[in-house]
């Protein structure tokens, strides 16, 4: 037995990894090599991570890279990046391709034809369009009304067709997905084959084995795989081939397997893959296809590849593609919870900012505990835009932190801006950012909750029914688009799975998925001292629900049956499934007869659960999501708002058992005791929660009267609100955007428009690919497409601004200014040296006052267009404020002092650095005041208050700090609010300003999308100050 000291020092031993985090639990960004890789400039880059709080990175090529991919600068750069980070102390995973999904290696694997990923086509034709080719699997003659099949007869190459006159003839032939730019001209993976899966570890894995192999389990401790796939199943849309809603994934030995798994031949019932046989939404042999191509896959690509790592002492983590809605993971996957078991640290893909679909969170933690895995990743941030602010980073990331997830993967870490670079996925969460000098309170806040996390088992009694399967069985052409289903069965089944989920969630349930697979793998049935358990690998569950399935597994059937006749419970909620194995049959109804069958409504199944489990942490709130887990005197409970907009107050907690709260602060390290409410079989803490806030607290047993006591309200002051004008600083020059010019190509002459529109006509008339987030990465146009003859014109661009103010001296800056001739109302500007703003490829120029006049201004490039050219805005800096009036730019004075309101209207609509407001409190205080400073409203990345000695962060509500200590230094307040990079690098021209979601194709917005003047985010202080005095 453990006794009191003991635990006592086990705490302080666990408060002290709290207080600094090491690197395991810190997130890992992808660091995006996106152009012409310096080691040096490499080098700089990752003491940055360091700085910013980061534990390690993910070498992941993107769009933009000029060093050859797998070459050997790439493989040298590589290992010094290794060393470097070594030295450090930081972690290195290496990404499995360039740009994704994983397996076809930038080309490399699928220039051979065999290795490309193929389909099976359903098409209709006529009797005289039949041809006997290579390619055609079956022709049919079928009595068909819509998508409903009812009679099919198969033809043969001498059958009179002419007799089937009354009937539809459809073709099935197998065809290549179509070869893309973003596949470097090439196609995706065959990842049911495992001769193509081989050829993608012999291409990647083993050549870095050879070059990097001495780094393997020790600083580089892994690979990534990204969205690696089986194909398109039925979909309306998804990539380049004709008509996708008749095409199914298919590979060589497909056929045979099938045949060989479910005892009959596939290819006598083809029309059923594709229609609806006599109407039925059911079909078995739709359940058997998605069946076999998701063990193919497993067995081909997903284990293969796992199993090379661990041979080679490296871990894999990485996550499949599409995880948010039932029928995004079975149009492309299968069953994203069976992959999970093939990797080392699973995880998922969670994108846009405003994503709320939490339970692909809970999936993959699920399988995580249930299988012993550690770490669960999410890639995170993605298509979020420059205009996330850190409590936007917090909020995404807390959700995920909830339910598990604890390796933080950044989308992205741009290695450079330049040309199309710039437009991958914004923003770059590195220091291309204003706010990347404060993320490490981001990085320590979350790695934080993760050591608090980590410490115990979860109180999760529960197991639900993952009801991927059913919606398999229900396919049909153009029945889902890329990403959410098309389907009205499909749809209510995804509002029965989301709502489950919800219901459980908000009313303190916390439960595993149960993927059927690994049930019939894994489970069993065992007695414990609290009765029978449903084991599932290394998780135990007294209760399992199931709801929303038409079929379900007889394998599952069987194991509930064993787990009933033992004395557990079974609670099916709703329909009743009519089908086992995808087959009408009576087992599950017979099943329900020793279940607990309640309708489908959430206070049923919640009365239901209260009978059957007990809670171990009770909230009075359903906006409050809960996560506990016990380890011997000690409940770890981390408490969530999972609401975003609004408060919830007078929050009441009960923890069953007699014992102490404590409060562990992630923003501080701190740890404190607080107070809380005795009753007979339970203790009662009542909290406040602001939007998306979170606790942390511990449980125990035992009263450590050494803490401080946690003080969490400020209680009764004195509200003083400070004047609504300021004196300002700015950290960074101010800045005018020209993206907007008149040009000519050779001596036709174009109107004004925004210069990513220039760039694309111009490509369009001298018959050049555009440039575009899909576009062949530079590093294989260099090497496998050399041309003696290149498209190019003679091109100007003439940039227009006004000055109603001369400053001393202005700084221009261009991209790779050495393509240009440049020059000034006539006057050559060739003054460019070493010194760039932000990144290297933004080189500075001087602009002499001598070269500017009041009025009308010019700036004019000249270049011979080519290939490789890339048009960018141009960029004005300097002390001067800028004022729009429709597209026209004009130059003026800086303002004196800022307003409360929008800057973006106050001479700084495109600054895009920090700004402090300067704030002497003096005449507000008196010695002995405790005072805390609050900003009721702000638009930026987040706020810091600084004096000469001490400096505090704000990112979320109340927007609120004691101030205090710092008034003891001096009663000048810093108050810097640091903005966001949108107003700068947009997209400018996308209406509406927030999208939630941004990616390459919003800087070419059209029509209603697309506003010629710039649409900008509001910045700035939105409201006066507020000093509470107490």
């Amino acid at each position: 037995m453990i006794n009191t000291d003991q635990k006592r020092t086990k705490l302080a031993a666990l408060h002290g990894m709290f207080q600094n985090p090491t690197n395991e639990y810190r997130g890992k960004p992808f660091w995006a090599w996106n152009g012409k890789l310096e080691l040096p400039e490499l080098i700089r880059q990752i003491q940055i991570m360091k700085d910013m709080g980061f534990g390690g990175f993910f070498i992941h090529s993107r769009i933009g890279l000029e060093t050859e991919y797998l070459g050997s600068e790439w493989f040298q750069l590589v290992n010094a990046c290794v060393n470097e980070a070594a030295r450090l102390n930081l972690e290195v995973w290496l990404y499995d391709d360039d740009r994704w999904p994983s397996g076809a290696a930038g080309g490399l694997v699928t220039q051979i034809p065999e290795l490309r990923m193929k389909y099976l086509r359903m098409k209709e034709i006529n009797p005289d369009q039949i041809q006997w080719k290579d390619n055609v699997i079956a022709i049919f003659a079928c009595k068909t009304e819509g998508l409903n099949l009812y009679e099919y007869d198969k033809l043969e190459p001498n059958t009179n067709v002419y007799k089937h006159k009354d009937r539809k003839l459809f073709a099935f032939t197998t065809e290549e997905m179509t070869r893309e730019n973003f596949y470097n001209g090439y196609t995706y993976l065959d990842t049911l084959y495992l001769q193509a899966t081989l050829k993608f570890i012999e291409c990647t894995h083993e050549l870095y084995k050879t070059h990097c192999g001495a780094h393997f389990g020790k600083t580089i401790k892994g690979f990534f795989t990204d969205e690696s796939h089986r194909g398109l199943a039925l979909c309306i849309d998804g990539h380049g081939n004709n008509d996708l809603r008749y095409l199914l994934p298919w590979s060589y030995n497909v056929f045979n397997a099938f045949n060989s798994r479910f005892k009959y031949n596939i290819v006598n019932q083809l029309p059923e893959l594709f229609l609806l046989k006599d109407g039925k939404k059911i079909s078995r042999i739709k359940w058997h296809y998605l069946e076999l191509l998701q063990s193919l896959f497993l067995e081909n690509y997903a284990r293969p590849i796992h199993q090379w790592c661990r041979t080679n002492n490296l871990l894999l983590t990485g996550h499949g593609l599409h995880e948010d809605s039932l029928a995004a993971q079975s149009a492309v996957q299968g069953s994203l919870m069976r992959y999970y078991e093939y990797f080392d640290y699973p995880g998922i893909d969670v994108l846009t900012e405003k994503n709320s679909c939490h339970w692909i969170a809970k999936q993959v933690s699920s399988v995580a505990r249930q299988q012993g895995k550690k770490y669960v990743l999410s890639e995170m941030y993605g298509c979020t835009g420059w205009q996330m602010s850190l409590r936007s980073h917090k909020e995404i990331g807390l959700w995920q932190a909830l339910f598990g997830i604890n390796l933080r993967c950044h989308h992205l870490y741009w290695y450079t801006m330049q040309g199309q670079a710039k437009r991958d996925f914004p923003a770059s969460i590195s220091h291309h950012s204003a706010w990347f000098k404060d993320y490490k309170f981001i990085e320590d806040y979350f790695a934080r909750i993760h050591v608090f996390m980590q410490n115990g088992k979860p109180d999760c009694k529960i197991l639900v029914i993952n009801p991927v399967e059913s919606v398999w069985s229900q396919i049909y052409p153009g029945w889902a688009k890329w990403l959410s289903s098309n389907s009205e069965s499909v749809d209510k089944l995804e509002s029965i799975y989301e709502n489950t989920f919800r219901w459980l969630c908000r009313n303190n349930f916390d439960f595993d998925y149960g993927d059927e697979e690994h049930l019939a793998k894994y489970a069993q049935v065992i007695e414990s001292n609290n009765g029978p358990m449903l084991q599932l690998g290394n998780s135990n569950y007294t209760t399992v629900i199931i709801s929303g399935l038409k079929t379900v597994r007889s394998s599952t059937c069987d194991i509930l049956k064993q787990f009933q006749e033992k004395g557990g419970r079974v609670v099916f909620m709703g329909e009743i499934p009519g089908f086992v194995d995808a087959h009408e049959s009576p087992d599950a109804i017979l099943l329900s007869k020793d279940a607990y069958c309640i309708d489908y409504d959430e206070k049923l199944l919640i009365n239901t659960l209260n009978k059957l489990v007990i809670k171990k942490v009770i909230i009075n709130c359903n906006e409050i999501y809960v996560q506990s887990r016990a380890e011997q005197d000690n409940t770890f409970i981390f408490l969530l708002n999972i609401n975003r907009e609004h408060a919830q107050k007078n929050v009441k907690i009960q923890v069953q058992g007699q014992g102490y709260f404590e409060v562990w602060e992630p923003e501080t390290g701190k740890r404190s005791r607080i107070e809380s409410e005795k009753h007979s079989s339970y203790q009662e803490l009542k909290l406040n929660f602001e939007p998306s806030q979170s606790f942390l607290l511990l449980y125990s047993e035992h009263f450590d009267t050494e803490l401080p006591k946690c003080e969490l309200e400020r209680g009764a002051c004195k509200a003083i609100n400070l004047p609504s004008e300021f004196m300002y600083e700015l950290d960074e020059a101010n800045i005018c955007v020209l993206d907007a010019a008149r040009f000519s190509i050779g001596d036709l002459m174009y109107a004004e428009t925004d210069i990513l529109h220039i760039d694309k006509r111009i490509r369009s008339l001298i018959g050049l690919k555009q440039r575009t987030g899909d576009m062949v990465q530079p590093w294989f146009l260099k090497k496998y497409h050399k041309q003696s003859a290149i498209a190019s014109a003679p091109v100007q661009l003439h940039f227009d601004f006004e000055l109603k103010y001369l400053p001393d001296e202005i700084e221009l800056t261009v991209e790779t200014p050495n393509q240009f001739a440049i020059d000034i109302n006539g006057i050559t500007l060739r003054d460019f040296g070493q010194e760039y703003w932000l990144d290297p490829c933004f080189a500075i120029g001087k602009i002499k006052s001598d070269y500017l006049k009041i009025g009308k201004n010019t700036i004019t490039l000249q270049t011979q267009f080519v290939d490789s050219t890339n048009l960018e805005a141009i960029y004005l800096r300097g002390k001067f404020g800028v004022q729009l009036c429709g597209t026209k730019r004009i130059i003026t004075d800086l303002p004196q002092a800022l307003q409360t309101g929008t800057i973006t209207e106050q001479g700084l609509p495109f600054y895009s650095g920090k700004i402090a407001y300067i704030l002497d409190l003096k005449k507000y205080i008196k010695q002995g005041n405790r005072v805390w400073l609050e900003f009721p409203d702000f638009q930026g990345a987040c706020i810091t208050i600084s004096s000469p000695k001490n400096s505090v962060i704000i990112t979320s509500p109340p927007h609120s700090a004691e101030i205090t200590e710092m008034l003891n230094h001096s009663s000048i307040v810093r108050a810097q609010l640091v903005l966001t990079r949108k107003n700068t690098f947009g997209p400018l021209h996308y209406v509406p300003a927030n999208s939630g979601s941004h990616g390459p194709e919003d800087f070419l917005s059209e029509g209603e999308h697309y506003s010629p003047e710039c649409i900008l985010m509001h910045n700035g202080l939105s409201a006066e100050p507020i000093l509470f005095v107490k």
